[in-house]
């Protein structure tokens, strides 16, 4: 639950 949600924002800035 955490991990996805963390995991997800971490994409989105690694991706930006």
């Amino acid at each position: 639950m955490k991990i996805e949600f963390f995991a997800l924002k971490f994409q989105l800035f690694f991706i930006v």
